[in-house]
């Protein structure tokens, strides 16, 4: 007779069962601490990407701020200095306002046509230098300071356009930008002492070849002047989308062009022309704003690639670019 207080034995099957739970609960285990390590990482991948950005004080806003308060503090009339007080004190300090403005006894008025950032200097993470260029039109001027300037002979002419460049001292503490001293007028930027583009020093390519792709190039900046996408996607590998002027600039003439075989970009040996099946281009070219009459010189750059029995342009830009293979 069986016993009925004795507890059948497990099965086999749910003995499997509790087996498969098992390695169902360990792969879960794992699948959870993998994810909280790579929750981890892209933590401090997104901390690095934010310590990366440019600091605020001489951002985009910052530079915006110190421009808007160039134009204020420079338009300017004797006849209404209250408002013109009451202009400034949005952009100062709490020490600075009321103690800014411009004096003067004459009848003067100042208008800022334009003002653009020509130069920064971050200070600190609080503090910047923002360097302003101002165009001014300045109206009842002193004729005889005016004459001294701009050479005019006119005693009657009491009006000029001048250019003042300012140095505005900004902060940024609290969420908020203010200028915390005076600004200070500046007789120029400093000069920029860097290099101008060369065409990189590689051996060009002369005969036959170079004459081909003279020929192609003067032609592709003809139709770039004036031509259409699809007009110029003839000219293009695999037929690239390309936008050219349509009309803004007229093409003048191809004044230099130096053509290097791009192979030759990597210091590889010297190859015959016939062997050659891409070429990286450099060229000067003249223009004219059919508006203005005006003539700009440009430079450019080159990829052509040697595909189903004809030049191609695999790669353009404006510029000289140093690509290499």
């Amino acid at each position: 007779m069986k016993n009925p207080l004795k507890f059948k034995s497990k099965t086999p099957m749910k003995a499997k069962f509790i087996k498969i739970g098992k390695y169902v609960f360990w792969i879960f285990v794992i699948l959870t601490f993998i994810r909280g390590i790579n929750s981890y990482f892209k933590h401090n991948e997104v901390d690095a990407k934010v310590t990366n950005e440019i600091p605020y004080i001489i951002s985009g806003a910052a530079q915006g701020f110190a421009s808007a308060f160039a134009t204020d503090y420079l338009t300017f009339n004797s006849q209404d200095t209250e408002e013109y007080s009451k202009r400034l004190a949005p952009y100062l300090s709490y020490g600075l306002k009321g103690d800014i403005p411009i004096d003067t006894n004459k009848d003067t008025q100042l208008t800022v046509n334009h003002a653009n950032v020509v130069d920064l200097k971050q200070i600190n993470n609080k503090r910047a230098d923002i360097y302003i260029k101002v165009d001014i039109e300045a109206r009842n001027v002193d004729s005889s300071v005016l004459q001294d300037q701009v050479g005019v002979n006119n005693d009657k002419v009491r009006n000029a356009k001048i250019v003042r460049y300012l140095q505005v001292p900004i902060e940024y503490e609290d969420n908020k930008l203010f200028v915390y001293d005076y600004p200070t007028f500046v007789n120029r930027t400093p000069e920029t002492k860097g290099e101008t583009a060369k065409i990189p020093d590689f051996p060009s390519v002369d005969g036959r070849l170079k004459e081909t792709i003279e020929k192609m190039t003067t032609d592709f900046f003809k139709t770039y002047s004036s031509g259409s996408s699809s007009q110029l996607a003839v000219y293009m590998l695999n037929n690239q989308e390309l936008q050219g002027y349509e009309g803004v600039l007229n093409f003048e003439s191809l004044d230099n062009i130096q053509v290097i075989d791009f192979q030759k970009t990597k210091n590889t040996d010297t190859k015959t022309n016939s062997d050659v099946n891409e070429v990286l281009v450099y060229t000067t070219t003249s223009w004219i704003d059919p508006l203005t009459n005006m003539t700009s010189k440009q430079h450019h750059t080159f990829i052509y690639k040697y595909e189903n029995d004809r030049w191609l342009i695999k790669q353009f830009s404006g510029g000289y670019k140093e690509w290499r293979k």
